[in-house]
């Protein structure tokens, strides 16, 4: 079995921020090693839905349900009043299909929550413009990682205008700006 991923304390943490206090039911998107589910029951929220291809979780008291979120998730509609999925869109095959099964389950007036890699900021860009390899998106990062479909602001604007969606924020994870951190209002 590989080692989960993590995606870093200060982006749970960050993360966690943005989850508004009325919520109850959370759907939890590539739960990995189940790090950020932890944050969240910590904070009080304990209603939590985990999802992910396989099971890594290392915390008690959570359920894990393996499914491959590049299919159709196996909920029904306007079931969660939130969705997270961080560092996990990069590692799906289609992400219009992905959000727009996040935005299936969520119930209106709920919002998705979702981490990337920022393949945009100064650094990304260099790394581009020197080597021709995109931040987060090298060798390593598709062979170990399983990085495989870079996603930009732009591209998570047009698909939510596509789906009918509103983005509220983008964000980063810290100073370095290397991970975004966006806020998806479904109406």
């Amino acid at each position: 079995m590989k080692e989960a991923i993590s995606a870093g304390k200060n982006i749970y943490e960050k993360t966690a921020s943005l989850v508004e206090y009325d919520t109850k039911f959370i759907l939890d998107t590539g739960t990995g090693n189940g790090e950020f589910v932890k944050v969240l029951r910590d904070e009080g929220y304990d209603k939590i839905t985990c999802v992910d291809k396989e099971n890594n979780l290392k915390y008690d008291g959570f359920e894990l349900i393996e499914m491959d979120l590049n299919n159709d998730f196996d909920f029904d509609d306007e079931t969660f009043d939130a969705v997270t999925s961080l560092a996990l869109i990069e590692h799906l095959e289609n992400p219009r299909h992905f959000l727009r099964e996040c935005k299936r389950v969520t119930k209106s007036g709920g919002y998705i929550l979702l981490s990337t890699p920022n393949v945009q900021h100064f650094r990304a860009r260099l790394k581009f413009l020197v080597k021709g390899v995109i931040y987060g998106f090298d060798v390593n990062d598709y062979e170990i990682s399983g990085h495989i479909t870079p996603i930009t602001s732009y591209d998570i604007y047009r698909i939510c205008n596509e789906l009918n969606l509103k983005v509220e924020s983008f964000d980063y994870n810290d100073s370095k700006k290397a991970a975004m951190i966006v806020k998806i209002r479904k109406p």
